[in-house]
């Protein structure tokens, strides 16, 4: 019986058709796969630094972007009509059904990119029910998506070969390069590759591998994609070795990187990955040379002082190296900072107007209660600029400033200018506070030196390739006027090892850096700024064990030279400009460096920033009046003789005794008149050590037994002679000098001393015997 098909039978057919597809489409479920991907950290060129694993341990990667090599190998190999068929390529699908009923069983497939990414989202048995599940979710995929998405997303789902899944991951796990930068051979192999990943990959059964890419070669060939020359060269070319190790470089960084960008599984740093092996090499190179010390831990950090983008990133010397806890980050390590804030208490104090680069500050023994602080190897000069004192780095003239400056405002503008480590009271830091009494990161302190070489404005730093904000919008922590006079004084700053004699040299490179040692030589610093770098280092254990070698001149000082020395550098010599809007002219005193008052017999002009306070006047020119026998005179004691007046440079006793000691002649305060009532309220006697109710350190030898203690004082009259007693037990006399070493017992002593005018001084103090914590001793010149 004939069955007539109308138009009318026609349409109702494929409108029934329709809608049934539809509402297959409408009731399959959408291939979905999680963000499973392992992460990827890149280099600012985008160079692999280091991969991690997804959670299910498969190195799996978002393939980004795809090269057009591996596009069309991919094509070729898989779905020929990718750009022409709805998701299902008919042709293919009644070939394959022509053979598979010819053969009587299952002989190849007709699985388009899209049919493969609907398996590879749910991987099932090989069934007519799961290939039409297949179909009908892949022409929903190719309405949904457009056509490079899906060949991005089967790019990165593709199998490769063990745990390897994506182009993205073969790459750097078989050919040890990125996507970018693969060949037609390579192209060709990773198309050809997810076809059979565990029977054929490149551990086994290479010959067959290499068979199936250089078949692709030829239709790639045929198909107008490579020419003669290329095809030649694509199959001459060998298979890849073998597994390559991963991308491991900089894991600290990258590690941090994941943890504060938890979302994305590709992240693009700042890093470079040339400079970092560069950093990493010389820090190796110089760990060996001091592990036979038992120093075994470094870290550095090299930033753009311009940008804040941080180029190099070594956490450690061997991350690897696990009785060394190498796997701590050294570079965001909480130690104690030493010397290295010394440099902004200057500034701070250019700035307020107390002092300037060439005023004379005490350098004297000093206590303030308990607190001991003490120059590197027991060294003072009586009176030092304040310039001389920073480039020394000596500690007294530092404690002495901070008292001066004050506690709780340093520490307000440390904290403004990024240190976040600082979260105890002030009165808790205490004045230990700049020489090492608190703790900061090697991060945060390179970030407070940058800020010297932005002119003052708060200058974090930044991993990421567009780099911290901008400082238009960043505080002001300092002026450019104190900074730059605080950059001119750190770079005459002696340089270790060959760079001693830096400025005889052609290629020269200027740097104002500075060191720190913590007490009990723990933690060794050295950071450096310059107009295009800003660069530190820490060297220590990580277990914070103590090392009489540990010094930031010795230790860290070195390693940062050899750091730079690796840095590009242009052509001329670099520095900071000079910020002349944000200078200002001076006359202050030639003697004292203070500015000038009437009294001072020489003058000279000096800068200080535009913005500075006053400033006190030169407090160390005094007009006496004399009569003829030189005494002082004065309203109460004027005879009937004539009187004179005279100008005078007159320094603190204690002071002047260490200038008399280095050779330098200050003025001397004369007498005053022996007859004048006022003469017995005077009384130039001043004890030195020990201040009144203290307590004070019997040190002992090496073999335990007690030392004696040195007592100081100082007098106006440098021709005095001072008679000592202790207990009331005479000790002796001094003049000129006055020291007395003496052994002390424990318990409460009473000091008392009488020069030959009969003017007397007494104090009462403790003496004890043990550890004395509060005692701060600079373990070097720095």
């Amino acid at each position: 019986m004939k069955v007539k098909i109308t138009r009318r039978h026609l349409v109702r057919t494929v409108g029934i058709g329709a809608g049934l597809l539809a509402l297959a489409l409408l009731l399959t479920p959408t291939p979905r796969f999680a963000e499973d991907y392992g992460r990827l950290v890149l280099d600012r060129s985008g160079r692999p630094l280091s991969v991690f694993l997804a959670p299910d341990e498969q190195w799996r990667l978002p393939a980004d972007s795809l090269p057009e090599k591996y596009r069309r190998a991919v094509i070729q190999y898989e779905d020929r009509r990718f750009y022409l068929h709805p998701g299902v390529d008919p042709l293919s699908l009644a070939h394959a059904a022509f053979q598979c009923l010819g053969a009587g069983r299952y002989v190849r497939g007709a699985s388009t990119i899209p049919m493969q990414i609907a398996r590879l989202s749910q991987p099932k048995e090989r069934t007519a029910l799961n290939k039409g599940l297949e179909i009908v979710q892949a022409l929903k995929l190719s309405l949904m998506r457009p056509k490079r998405e899906l060949l991005r997303l089967y790019a990165s789902r593709a199998p490769m070969g063990g745990n390897t899944v994506g182009l993205e991951a073969a790459c750097l796990r078989w050919l040890g390069k990125s996507p970018g930068m693969i060949s037609w051979s390579e192209a060709a192999l990773l198309a050809v590759l997810p076809n059979s990943p565990t029977l054929i990959h490149l551990d086994r059964e290479r010959e067959a591998l290499r068979d199936k890419r250089d078949r692709l070669l030829h239709r790639l060939h045929a198909a107008g994609a490579l020419d003669e020359a290329d095809l030649a060269e694509a199959l001459a070319e060998p298979l890849p070795a073998g597994r390559q190790p991963m991308p491991f470089e900089a894991p600290q960084a990258c590690r941090w990187l994941i943890e504060t960008h938890p979302t994305e599984p590709v992240i693009r740093s700042s890093l470079d990955l040339t400079l970092q092996r560069e950093v990493q090499a010389a820090l190796s190179d110089h760990m060996q040379s001091l592990g036979r010390f038992g120093i075994t831990n470094a870290a550095a950090l090299v930033a753009e002082t311009a940008t804040g983008k941080v180029l190099a990133y070594v956490g450690s010397a061997d991350f690897f190296a696990a009785a060394d806890q190498g796997q701590v980050d050294g570079v965001r390590a909480e130690r104690s900072t030493g010397s290295l804030l010394k440099p902004f208490l200057y500034g701070a104090l250019f700035d307020r107007g107390d002092v300037l680069p060439q005023s004379l500050i005490r350098d004297v023994p000093a206590f303030f209660g308990s607190f001991v602080p003490v120059n590197a190897g027991n060294e003072y000069s009586g009176m030092v600029p304040a310039s001389q004192a920073l480039l020394r780095s000596l500690n007294v003239p530092a404690v002495m400033l901070l008292q001066q400056y004050g506690i709780a405002p340093f520490q307000e503008l440390l904290r403004q200018a990024g240190m976040s480590t600082l979260f105890r009271r002030p009165d808790d830091y205490g004045l230990t506070l700049i020489l090492g009494g608190a703790e900061g990161t090697l991060w945060e302190l390179c970030g407070l030196y940058r800020m010297l070489g932005r002119g003052g404005l708060r200058a974090p730093l930044s991993l990421s390739p567009e780099g911290p904000d901008s400082t238009a919008g960043q505080p002001r922590i300092l002026s450019a006027g104190a900074c730059w006079q605080v950059l001119e004084i750190l770079k005459d700053l002696h340089r270790p090892d060959n760079e001693y004699y830096w400025r005889q040299f052609e290629n020269q490179r200027l740097v104002a850096w500075k060191t720190g040692t913590s007490f009990g030589q723990r933690d060794a610093w050295a950071i450096g700024v310059s107009p295009r770098w800003t660069v530190g280092v820490w060297v220590g254990n990580f277990d914070g064990l103590g090392n009489p070698e540990l010094g930031g001149a010795r230790s860290a000082g070195p390693l940062l030279f050899k750091i730079l020395a690796r840095l590009p550098r242009a052509g001329a010599l670099e520095w900071f400009t000079r910020p002349e809007y944000d200078l200002r002219r001076v006359k202050i005193c030639a003697a004292s460096g203070y500015p000038a008052s009437s009294r001072c017999p020489r003058t000279e002009w000096a800068e200080a920033p535009a913005g500075a306070g006053p400033g006190r006047l030169c407090p160390y020119h005094l007009v006496c009046r004399l009569d003829s026998a030189g005494d002082q005179t004065c309203s109460l004691c004027w005879g009937s003789g004539p009187v004179r007046t005279d100008t005078l440079l007159i320094f603190p006793p204690d002071a002047a005794g260490y200038l008399r000691k280095r050779g330098y002649k200050a003025d001397e305060l004369p007498r005053h008149c022996q007859s004048c009532p006022t003469q017995a309220g005077e009384n130039p006697l001043q004890i030195v050590y020990p201040p009144p109710g203290s307590g004070i350190w019997i040190p002992r030898g090496s073999g335990g037994e007690p030392q004696k203690v040195v007592l100081r004082a100082a007098h106006s009259n440098t021709e005095a002679t001072v008679h000592w007693y202790v207990d009331n037990r005479y000790l002796g006399a001094t003049a000129g000098l006055h020291e007395m070493a003496v052994f002390l017992p424990r318990g409460e002593h009473r000091l008392t001393l009488i020069d030959l005018e009969g003017h007397r001084r007494a104090v009462t103090f403790t003496a004890a015997q043990g550890a004395r914590p509060d005692r701060v001793v600079g373990a070097g010149p720095d």
